[in-house]
């Protein structure tokens, strides 16, 4: 048993995040927030009572987004808004989602078959991930088409080229990452490359909906390769509106200095973290894990996770209290 938290646990299928929440409990985690991908689904899987929050463990529920800010995508983690808001629902729901990732991955599909690769399942997992897919049940659109085709035989010549080509480059670049649907990812659909397909808002707008929403905007910082956090990324946060904290553990150890710290405490910005644990991942070799992520370093103490949620409730209650005297002030 572990007091600690962990605020970057993914949902994927209801049955996963019934099992991670099951799992959070029987570690003693004390709070949790349970992240999905883009979109949230139309129903939380919290239904049953042994899913839902306790006196013991509390849960959140969230979204990890990746805006445009200056330029750039970044990963943001969005938590504590009102989930039946009508402006989370449009932008973040999955209802209002379906039929465009029904037409983003139709397009995916047609430029990795352009490139000459098969994309028929080839086995019952791929063949239920394709039906998703084109059903558009799916946020994660291009890594789950990079699954699919990894596994084909006939890609195999046209993946072996490629990866004579470019794998050291992906793998410098990606901390010695050996996932072979990465690089294949990398390869395709990351921003910049052929397949990439610009969908995502800017960070203003997503701030302002999840504002209203009552939520929060947390920068998730995940520097590749180990780097360190440069000051100027720390300073622009703190200087900016749309951001309400930073996820400061990703998977490891604490990636802030002091001044940092410092620098984030004196604009008024949370500081949490999680393990970005995934589900759809727990196969591979040295998978992260709830609560300790990749390795053995990363751990959020209690009275960490209890300082954020009292900071929320307090956020929250100003942003209530502003909008009730807007209310007030504008009614005739």
């Amino acid at each position: 048993m572990i007091s600690s938290v962990d605020f970057h646990i993914h949902g994927l299928t209801p049955e996963d995040t019934k099992t991670s929440i099951a799992t959070s409990r029987e570690m003693g985690l004390s709070a949790i927030a349970v992240i999905y991908r883009t979109q949230l689904p139309q129903q939380l899987p919290f239904s049953s009572p042994e899913f839902s929050p306790t006196p013991e463990l509390t849960i959140l529920t969230g979204i990890e987004y990746s805006p445009r800010f200056h330029g750039q995508l970044i990963d943001v983690l969005l938590l504590g808004f009102n989930h039946s808001d009508s402006q989370i629902r449009k932008y973040f729901g999955s209802e209002n989602q379906t039929q465009h990732n029904i037409d983003i991955a139709n397009k995916q599909k047609e430029f990795l078959e352009r490139q000459g690769l098969i994309t028929v399942p080839q086995n019952p997992e791929d063949e239920t991930k394709y039906s998703h897919l084109l059903a558009g049940d799916i946020s994660a659109k291009a890594i789950t088409w990079c699954q699919i085709i990894s596994h084909h035989p006939d890609n195999r010549t046209h993946i072996d080229k490629s990866k004579r080509q470019h794998w050291q480059k992906f793998v410098t670049q990606h901390s010695g990452d050996q996932s072979e649907e990465k690089f294949l990812y990398w390869l395709f659909f990351a921003a910049g490359k052929p397949g990439y397909i610009p969908v995502q808002l800017e960070i203003d707008q997503v701030a302002q909906t999840v504002h209203a929403a009552g939520g929060v905007v947390i920068y998730s910082l995940e520097p590749k390769n180990h780097e360190s956090v440069p000051d100027s990324l720390i300073e622009k946060i703190a200087n900016n509106s749309s951001f309400d904290g930073v996820s400061a553990w990703h998977g490891e150890h604490f990636l802030l200095t002091k001044s940092q710290v410092k620098m984030l405490t004196q604009a008024d910005k949370t500081i949490i973290g999680g393990s970005d644990y995934d589900p759809a991942k727990k196969h591979l070799p040295n998978p992260w894990n709830i609560a300790t992520g990749n390795n053995r370093y990363m751990y959020i103490s209690k009275r960490t996770g209890e300082k954020f949620l009292r900071w929320l409730n307090q956020r929250q209650l100003l942003q209530s209290k502003s909008v009730s005297k807007e209310v007030s002030t504008t009614s005739y």
